[in-house]
């Protein structure tokens, strides 16, 4: 019998060699330890295999990024990304963990003496152990002394995708991209309204144009319908202080979602099934409504029209600055000038009548001018002035870009833009106007 008890104390001693062994492969599997390096070949995966840390390209581009991104589809659809505004050319780069808890993405060959660095998180004054990338998709750095201290963590510098977990404040906020191939912060934001505790969507100038309605303890009141689905549980912290949003998927719910601030300004939650390689994504809700609600959806010279297949349009004279981005439907990216204004006293430029809902906004009132010939001329006069309009009793300018134009089939509000001569509209005929042919039969003489 001691024999066989020895034998099984020797068994329960090997089997537990082996779970510490696959316990520290596991999370060495999730971690960056200090001193030690994340290469372009390599990553780093979630215990849970959700989440995956390394280099990878953006669909549609040629530059590579280093960031976290959901391991189990088989294009890489981003979540975090670390070089926002400094894209690599190729996946040759390294991310390390230095003793004081700071994370530094370098380019260039492994010497030392050739890196250049790319980005680097706050240092600490505490002393880390490693950098990990938890279940909920958050890259984590740890203390060295007390190994569940926080000393810097991704989920306190959202972009533009919020997951379970991530919060929502004042200042963290969701910020859309520049458009689907450039990540670099776009115009649009998702934040706390902390004076009446919703959610609001803000736009160009921190011009609110969406809100959630009042948290009431279980839903916002302007969407309930957010909080019925099947995945989302809300929650709202307020210390007096400190005030955030966050959301956790509902008990037993394997779908995944994620809520995204688009290009277009709209905020969209999809869902997906992880394990599914299709690479599927449903989106369940999206707000607003009205695509044309977003201010200044179509950005300058360009405007929106409500319930059209493609919202935006640039006005006549105009055409998109970036034609692939405003064909994927991120029409922020604005209208430029087929031709450049004159400007002085022999300008030939015209103007071109547009109707539209509602004028666009930072009109300056022109006082003086009794008519209409006179608001004319005092714009044209004007090296800044695109734009007037006459009410028959008051005169606006418009001393810049031209702004949230939308229109519909009762557009009744008269703007007229400054155009080069060449690009002003010929009027058609009315009514009033006739050609006239004459006729001239001459006689053999």
């Amino acid at each position: 019998m001691g024999a066989l008890q020895n034998l099984c104390l020797l068994t329960l001693l090997f089997l537990g060699a082996i779970a510490a062994q696959i316990k520290s492969s596991r999370a060495a599997e999730d971690a960056i330890a200090v001193g030690k390096t994340l290469s372009g070949i390599q990553s780093r995966s979630s215990a849970n295999g959700v989440y995956r840390l390394g280099f990878f390209p953006l669909v549609g581009t040629a530059n590579w990024y280093a960031g976290i991104w959901y391991a189990q589809m088989n294009s890489p659809t981003a979540v975090w990304l670390i070089n926002v505004d400094r894209p690599l050319q190729d996946n040759l780069a390294v991310l390390n963990l230095t003793e004081n808890g700071s994370l530094v993405l370098s380019n260039g060959s492994l010497r030392l003496s050739d890196y250049s660095v790319i980005w680097a998180s706050n240092g600490t004054s505490k002393p880390a152990s490693t950098a990990n990338i938890t279940n909920e998709g958050n890259l984590v750095v740890y203390g060295a002394h007390n190994r569940s201290e926080i000393l810097w963590q991704s989920f306190d510098y959202p972009q533009n995708t919020w997951i379970p977990g991530m919060k929502i404040s004042e200042m963290q906020r969701l910020t859309s991209w520049k458009s689907p191939w450039d990540p670099t912060p776009g115009l649009y934001n998702l934040l706390l309204d902390k004076q009446n505790d919703q959610l609001i969507l803000q736009g160009r100038n921190s011009i609110k144009y969406w809100e959630s309605g009042g948290w009431n303890g279980q839903i916002f009141s302007k969407v309930p319908e957010l909080t019925q689905d099947l995945v989302d549980l809300f929650d709202y912290f307020n210390n007096g202080t400190y005030k955030y949003f966050t959301y956790s998927l509902k008990p037993g719910v394997t779908v995944r979602t994620r809520l995204v601030m688009s290009e277009s300004g709209d905020i969209m939650a999809y869902a997906g099934q992880l394990d599914n390689t299709d690479d599927v994504w449903t989106m369940f809700w999206t707000q607003p409504r009205d695509q044309c609600q977003v201010y200044a959806l179509c950005g300058a010279y360009g405007t929106c029209t409500t319930n059209n297949v493609q919202f935006c349009s640039c006005l006549t004279g105009f055409t998109p600055s970036d034609e692939r981005s405003w064909e994927a439907q991120a029409w922020s990216g604005e209208c430029k000038r087929r031709r450049s204004l004159e400007c002085g006293e022999t300008s030939t430029d015209g103007f071109m009548e547009v109707t539209a809902n509602s004028l666009p906004v930072d009109a300056v009132a022109v006082a003086g001018s009794a008519s209409e010939q006179n608001c004319r001329s005092g714009c044209l006069s004007n090296c800044s002035c695109t734009a007037y309009a006459y009410d028959g009793t008051l005169c606006n300018h418009w001393l810049g870009e031209l702004l949230n134009l939308t229109n519909s089939s009762s557009s009744s509000t008269s703007l007229f833009v400054r155009l080069a001569a060449s690009d002003v509209p010929r009027a058609p005929p009315t009514k009033n106007q006739y050609i006239v042919l004459i006729t001239i039969k001459i006689e053999d003489i």
